[in-house]
């Protein structure tokens, strides 16, 4: 099924197994410890006695880098991006070393297939430590401190040859890569020379005053934290984990309340949300809105915790440890859906949103977190937790796979545009790489078999951002203040997904093609809209009810939360009531002028390749429904995502209509919308929109 879609020679022999029993029996995945998908004939007689789930794994791993091995170039000495067409594209450094680790750890694990090539780890690590390894600057003087955005330094390691892009994610990425080939360094036969230079590089840098115990980029400790573990598992020398690693994390958590600069902000929020860039003021663009992905890769700086306390890092204090618990909490449950997607809100706006190879960033920063924090058990059955969010993220990539009819998915969900890295040569095998790459390393991690479990039903609350999250087994949403940088958000839902990660009402966006409720007068002038899109001073921000400020946790059997918005002439005061798998919304409307204004409340789909549908009929201009039509409407969204609206409360004079929403920044494949018309006659009335989401195997 799921591989006569792989487009691939090999896909009728070797069926994308990880993947596809996670796209038919979830249902079972969740309960026991069966396999991550099933066998195939030619895996039936695995190279090494090991559980199906682990031969599987790395089937799927597999699968995940053939679309890359025919741009390996031995001059080169690594792989050229072909995945924009280009027959011969450049030979980017990040996939090198996401693909270095990926050879690394499959020789480490003995294991047969395409992620395997010996040849290539030695090639590989040549590359690195002889053609991107700076061991100086020759003298040249660079700019330091936060926020400078030169990131040259030495002993390090360059995106390119030379030293001119120097990012610090790759010094991380770099010496992950080489620790791996380190431990793999018998297994692939690697010449005593190349692993001299091999561990006199990652020494030096480890070793650097660049990544001391005083020195980070910004608040992003998870790259220190890698650059650590590596030189620990080349060298043998636990120190920097000991004591570099104990110092950056209380410096982070020092700071999570309180400034470490004049003039800027806290590492986190007041809901513990990232602070992207804290040495600005939190009014900043940047650190307006949550960074989902971001908070996820640098909570990933919690994943070495165990194994420092181990190598005889004094632990953190007791309130600290509450502190990094709790981080840890809201960064999974506000960050992550039942579908092993982000809930994703980033101050860096079209940059970041729904780009495949952040979202595979962001899984391998929570996975490590929770994997490595294991002894503190911040979330009960920790590991099953964590072996949950990987099977829900394949699945729901799997999912992607199905849609899409081929391995090399877009660089983007949803139809997303606008970022510079969509037009950057190699972003999706970056993506697979890395996906690979986590792969590979769930099973040295003890993530692909065993008992999983998944994510519990949360709601998140954020004063300082203005966001609120909810994530059941049957939807996930957001309701997040507007940001103008993306033109979203206000006092709705601005986000609707089914437990497969499908586009329900919108994926963001503002006004029409999203949930909400526009009041105008007579001369049709807007006067009142839920989903602005932008700041009104009139619109209140969402507040949780039950003493729910500011906290994450689970949803319980309902939580509500309250907004308010006012225009010339009319209030609105509206109650949100979320459930397992509805989300009711109550709007209480007083009129104070003495003229009836019209009220249009929106009922919007999601868009993608299907024919949306209400009530069994496509959406098209001309559809009318009046009366109890309009009570209970069942409706397909073109991606596939169903659900069920119902309104109570409407006068008799409503009616529905359909139209076709402008695509918007953060919404940019919207489908066809019912717009419901009512009058609002002077006075008080209520009405209430229910929407429901069953499961999709239901």
């Amino acid at each position: 099924m799921l591989g006569d879609l792989l487009l691939h020679p090999r896909a009728v022999r070797v069926v994308w197994p990880g993947l596809l029993l996670l796209l038919l029996a979830y249902a079972l995945l969740v309960s026991s410890p069966p396999a991550l998908g099933p066998g195939s004939d030619a895996l039936r007689d695995p190279p090494r006695a090991t559980s199906p789930d682990v031969v599987e794994l790395w089937a799927t791993a597999d699968r995940l880098v053939e679309p890359i091995l025919p741009g390996w170039d031995p001059d080169a000495q690594g792989y050229r991006s072909t995945d924009l067409g280009a027959a011969d594209g450049p030979a980017t450094s990040r996939i090198n070393a996401e693909m270095l680790l990926v050879h690394s750890q499959a020789a480490l694990a003995d294991h047969e297939g395409a992620a395997r090539h010996d040849d290539r780890v030695v090639a590989l690590v040549r590359r690195l430590v002889e053609r991107n390894y700076v061991p100086t600057l020759r003298g040249r003087r660079v700019l330091e401190g936060p926020g400078t955005g030169d990131h040259r330094h030495a002993p390090g390691f360059s995106t390119t040859e030379g030293d001119v892009t120097m990012h610090p994610s790759f010094d991380a990425v770099a010496m992950r890569a080489l620790a791996a080939a380190w431990r793999a360094r018998d297994r692939v036969d690697m010449p005593d020379d190349l692993a001299d230079a091999l561990k006199d590089a990652v020494s030096a840098v480890g070793r650097s005053a660049y990544w001391g115990g005083d020195r980070r980029t910004l608040n992003q400790i998870n790259w220190n934290v890698d650059v650590y573990e590596a030189y620990a598992d080349v060298t043998g020398d636990p120190t920097l984990l000991r004591d570099d690693y104990r110092e950056q994390l209380t410096w982070f958590l020092d700071h999570a309340r309180a400034p470490y600069v004049d003039g800027g902000t806290s590492n986190l929020s007041s809901g513990l949300g990232l602070r992207y860039v804290p040495t600005r003021p939190p009014t900043a663009t940047l650190n307006r809105s949550d960074s989902t992905e971001y908070a996820n890769i640098v909570v990933g700086a919690l994943g070495a915790y165990d194994r420092a306390v181990r190598a005889g890092m004094a632990p953190l204090s007791p309130s600290q440890l509450r502190l990094a618990q709790a981080w840890l909490r809201r960064t999974l449950l506000g960050g992550w859906t039942g579908a092993g997607l982000l809930n994703w809100d980033t101050g860096l706006g079209k940059d970041r949103l729904y780009l495949t190879q952040y979202w595979v960033h962001a899984l391998r920063g929570m996975l490590r977190a929770l994997e490595g924090t294991r002894s503190q058990q911040t979330f009960p059955q920790q590991q099953a937790l964590a072996r949950g969010l990987l099977r829900s993220a394949l699945r729901t990539f799997a999912e992607r796979v199905r849609q899409e009819g081929r391995v090399e998915v877009s660089p983007s969900f949803y139809g997303m545009t606008g970022s510079a890295l969509l037009g950057e040569d190699g972003n999706l095998h970056v993506a697979l790489a890395r996906l690979a790459s986590v792969l590979a390393a769930a099973d040295g991690d003890d993530l692909a078999s065993g008992p999983s479990r998944p994510l519990p039903s949360s709601l998140t609350h954020d004063g300082d951002l203005g966001r609120l999250t909810v994530s059941t087994s049957r939807y996930a949403t957001a309701i997040v203040r507007p940001f103008a940088a993306l033109q979203t958000g206000g006092i709705e839902p601005a986000r609707l997904f089914d437990d497969l990660g499908r586009g329900l009402t919108s994926v963001g966006g503002r006004r029409g093609g999203t949930l909400g409720l526009r009041i105008q007068g007579p001369d049709g002038r807007r006067r009142l809209e839920t989903q602005p899109g932008s700041t009104t001073l009139s619109q209140s921000l969402i507040v949780p009810g039950d003493d729910r400020a500011d906290t994450s946790g689970d949803l319980g059997e309902s939580a509500t939360a309250t907004a308010t918005d006012s225009g010339e002439g009319v209030r609105v005061e509206l109650t949100h009531e979320f459930r397992e798998g509805t989300i009711q919304t109550t709007y209480r409307i007083v009129n104070h002028g003495g003229q009836t204004l019209t009220g249009i409340l929106r009922l919007p789909t999601a868009g993608g390749d299907g024919t949306a549908t209400i009530r069994g009929v496509p959406m098209r201009v001309g559809l009318r429904l009046t009366g109890e039509d309009l009570e209970q409407l069942p409706i397909v969204a073109p991606s596939g995502g169903r659900y069920v609206a119902a309104t109570y409360g409407l006068p008799d004079d409503a009616r529905g209509t359909v139209d076709f929403p402008n695509a918007s920044t953060s919404n940019p494949g919207p489908g066809p919308q019912l717009q419901v018309r009512f009058g609002i006659p002077p006075g008080r009335m209520e009405i209430t929109r229910l929407i429901g989401v069953p499961a999709t195997d239901g």
